[in-house]
Formats: structure tokens, sequence, C-alpha cells
């Protein structure tokens, strides 16, 4: 009680005793998600649908069931038709075709995926159709190998780009930030590639005036899906070097902030006992903002460290076996210990 007498006026949410009032379900669920720093329903909450669909938490929170089909799904749609117009008449070597299709096929399935969200065995399956669409139509990212054994790495590596992409889409800006400097990055080293790595980037920094912190459109899974197809394509073909093993490393790279969530996502979840499609708070991006950070921090780190990465894999070729070597490991010894630190403490959300 303060001022000349007058009884204070209770808080919103606090009983007039002072205690704090009961919540109901879907408001404690959604004060742990703001606390998480996601929308609607995010990563943390998908255990409870048995899968992780962290595109999910991007519906709005006002409209939950509009947010991603709506503005996000609008969002998503018009960065892939300006990629698509690009794609089509094929670049770099690479089959026009093949590019739309995947593309279009990627897209569709995650707006379909966000309209309805799928079953993970379900979702994975049909991953598995729109990976094997474009490598139907001639898309062949691993040269060094033989046919057949091009055909299946080249659709396992969309598979598992366009996951990490999925998972990645936590936060606001985070995947559509990485994705442009990354490309960037490529339009600037990949001559062949300038035109559609330029016009993703492009696209991807149009789409971070709105869907930066606070965001008012979301990528959903059409956009995630679209972006980590851009970038498994991008980061195979751009990192062809003079070697296979120099070829991987960089792809390794150029993907780099993306597989080192998925690799984060598995073993947190393999210590939390639960399967890795399973829905937990664990992405990195999650973990730093229960450690309070913002979401602006958040995103420039990540953005740092893809730039770091996507130069690190331009600069393997141009460095002797003795170099690239020392690289490699700087690389690796960085990305254990960042992990490490990830994962020392569990992000369990307040009020459980």
């Amino acid at each position: 009680m303060r001022g000349h007498g007058r009884r204070a006026r209770p808080r919103a949410g606090w009983r007039p005793d002072g205690g704090p009032r009961p919540l109901a379900r879907g408001a404690r669920a959604a004060g742990r998600r703001r606390r998480l720093g996601v929308h609607g329903r995010g990563a943390g909450t998908g255990a409870a649908r048995g899968d992780d669909q962290p595109a999910q938490s991007h519906r709005s929170a006002a409209h939950p069931a509009r947010g991603v089909s709506g503005r996000g799904g609008r969002g998503g749609g018009i960065a892939g038709a300006l990629w698509l117009a690009e794609a089509g008449p094929g670049t770099g070597g690479l089959p026009g075709a093949a590019l739309a299709a995947g593309a279009a096929a990627f897209l569709l399935l995650g707006g379909v995926d966000d309209a309805r969200p799928l079953a993970p065995g379900t979702k994975l399956a049909l991953q598995a159709l729109a990976a094997a669409l474009p490598v139907a139509l001639g898309l062949r990212l691993f040269p060094f190998v033989p046919a057949v054994a091009d055909a299946l790495l080249t659709a396992a590596w969309l598979l598992v780009m366009v996951n990490a992409a999925n998972v990645t889409d936590v936060c606001d800006g985070l995947l559509a930030g990485i994705a442009a400097v990354t490309l960037a990055v490529v339009a600037a080293f990949v001559p062949e590639l300038r035109g559609l790595a330029a016009v993703g980037a492009g696209a991807c920094a149009g789409f971070l005036v709105f869907n930066y912190p606070p965001a008012s459109i979301y990528l959903g899974d059409a956009g995630s899906h679209l972006l980590g197809f851009v970038l498994a394509v991008a980061a195979a073909r751009g990192a062809q070097g003079p070697s296979a093993a120099t070829t991987l490393a960089g792809m390794l790279l150029l993907g780099g902030v993306v597989l080192f969530e998925m690799v984060l996502l598995v073993r947190a979840r393999r210590r939390r006992g639960i399967a890795w499609w399973r829905g937990s708070p664990d992405h990195f991006s999650l973990r730093l903002l229960a450690r309070g950070w913002s979401r602006a921090r958040t995103d420039a780190a990540a953005w740092a460290a893809a730039v770091l990465l996507a130069l690190a894999a331009f600069a393997l070729p141009r460095l002797g076996p003795l170099g690239a070597g020392a690289l490699l490991a700087a690389v690796a010894a960085s990305s254990a210990l960042a992990m490490r630190a990830l994962l020392r403490h569990d992000v369990v959300p307040r009020g459980r």
C-alpha cells in the first residue's frame, strides 16, 4: 500500500490479497514461450505434439492459426518466387528445371505443413520425395563420386540441409539473416553462381526488414524449407574445390551454423533421453535467450559465425595442406567449445 490513504490497485493477474492468481494452462504456456523469446507454438512446446516443428514458433500470437499460412506463408512465397524466376533458366552448370522443381516442391511441402502440421514420419517421407524430384531431373552435387552415389548423396544432402534450416528457424530474423550473409559471400566468390546467390541474398535481406526482431512476418515451414534447399545447392556447388576433401569441408563450412544447430539438438535430446525429432527448448538460440541475450544479439552472433565460416570455406583452396588443416582444426575446436558451453546448462522454462 502506498499513497495518502488510498488503497493500492491489485496488479493484473494477482489476487486482491497479494497472491498470484492461478493462470489458465494456455496462459502459463504463453508465458513460458515469451520468456524463451519465441512466438505461438514453438519448438519448446513441440514435444506435446511428438515432433519438432520449429517453424510453428512463428505463428502470430494474436492469430495462431493464421500466422504462417497468412503473413508468414506470403513472406516465404515472395522470396521463393524471386529465386524461382532466376533459377528457371539454370546457372553455374546446374539444370534450371531441377532447381525450379526442387525449390517449388520444398516451398509447397512447407506450406502444407504450415497449414496443417504433418506427423514426423509423414513429413520426412514427403521431404525425401521432394529431394528426389530435382535429382530425377538431373541435379548432381557430388561429381567426384560414381553416378549412382552422386544421386544418392545429392538427395541426402538436400534432406539434411532442409531439416537443419527448418530446426534453426526458431528466432526472429535468425535463419533469414544466416541465409542472406552466406549467399552474399557465395555471390562474391563464385561468379557462375552470382545471379542465383545475389537474388537469394537480396530476397532474404528485403525479408529481414520485416522479419528482424520484433518480427511482423515470418518464414514459416515454407520459407525455411526453401532456404534449406537454396543453401544446400549454394554450399555444394559453391564449395567445389581441387579435391573431394576440400569440397566436402567447404560444404560443411558453408552450411556450418544450421548443421551446428542440428548436431546440438541431437546431442542435447539424447542427453534428455528423448528422440531427436521430439520438441524441446534445446536450440542454440533459445539457450542464449534463456541466458539473457536479446534476439538481436543472438542473431548478430549467428550471422557473424555464418560469415566467418563462409570466408573460411573459400580460404581452404587457397591454403596449402598444412594451412587448411590448421584452419579446419581451429573451426572444429571452436565449435566443440561453443557446444560444450551451450550444453553446460539445460534450458528449463520457469514455472515447471
